[in-house]
């Protein structure tokens, strides 16, 4: 046997254990804030928050999730073959020579630059088919997305695209978990006159979406249908004032014992770099370690 599976074979005192129940009680919670006016995308990537992809994506496709949301196309492809038969979102749509795998895998790219949507849209003309995509505007987060003063001749161009069929506009709140800041107002504001601009031009998408999970819950989602809970899921969201008023849980939690307990005396240092000093005489346990944990999970 090899290492790792003789060291998976052994009960390790140290592991993580995740709450499916958890994790449904913080999606109906979402569900209970948007009601039934917004459908829900539910982020998964990064293995869903290093929380199992495998066990939480088919929960959230149980508990209602309409859509998914992942960082790259092999996150995507993972998911099609978990057997999910929602729609994909890839947040971080395609690197060049990943075109097929969107048609292949039936992958919902987000587009941010020219030069990725022609590519795809060369890649559907050529498989006589069409791709589905969400326009990303970057209103003021300042990562991916088309500059708003660009818009212009950025839809000029995504309307000779043939191939490609935009169902979906967004933007992504840099503050939203500080609602004294005026910036998540005036992304709002700035977006309401995207979806107006795109529409003006013949362009009618089915999703409009701006709210992350701290903006889920912060205010009144005027003008959207859709949103994008990510770490909230996964009992994550601490941030603003509006997290007091949430039931969230924890869906990961430690579990370990204690492999050592012992007295030091006031003045000690502990571990490396001796960073803790002990102020008075104390009391110190020592945990183990584990290279790699156990994923327990729990309905």
């Amino acid at each position: 046997k090899s290492y790792l599976e003789l060291f998976m074979a052994v009960p390790r005192p140290t592991r993580a254990e995740i709450d499916l129940a958890a994790l449904q009680h913080n999606f109906r919670e979402v569900r209970n804030t948007v009601g039934g006016h917004c459908d829900i995308l539910a982020v998964v990537k990064a293995d869903a928050y290093g929380h199992g992809v495998a066990g939480v994506a088919p929960t959230l496709a149980d508990a209602g999730a309409n859509l998914f949301g992942v960082a790259l196309v092999e996150e995507g492809i993972e998911l099609r073959r978990l057997g999910l038969e929602q729609p994909i979102l890839v947040l971080g749509s395609a690197f060049p020579g990943q075109e097929n795998d969107i048609l292949e895998y039936r992958l919902t790219p987000v587009i941010y630059e020219l030069a990725g949507a022609r590519r795809l849209d060369d890649c559907a003309r050529s498989a006589n088919k069409n791709i589905d995509y969400h326009l990303k505007v970057d209103t003021g987060m300042g990562r991916l997305g088309f500059r708003v003063e660009l818009l212009e001749e950025v839809l000029a161009e995504l309307k000779n695209l043939k191939n490609l069929n935009m169902v979906g506009l967004m933007s992504h709140l840099a503050m939203a978990d500080e609602p004294e800041r005026p910036l998540t107002s005036a992304q709002y504001r700035d977006f309401a006159g995207v979806v107006a601009r795109v529409e003006a031009h013949g362009f009618s998408p089915r999703y409009r979406h701006i709210a992350n999970s701290a903006g889920i819950h912060s205010r009144a989602l005027s003008g959207c249908n859709l949103v994008r809970p990510g770490i909230g899921l996964y009992g994550g969201l601490t941030g603003g004032p509006y997290a007091n008023s949430l039931t969230q849980q924890p869906v990961m939690h430690f579990i370990s014992q204690v492999a050592q307990l012992k007295e030091i005396p006031r003045g000690e240092g502990v571990s490396y770099g001796h960073r803790f000093v002990a102020a008075r005489r104390s009391r110190i346990a020592a945990m183990p370690s584990s290279t790699v944990s156990d994923l327990g999970v729990t309905g």
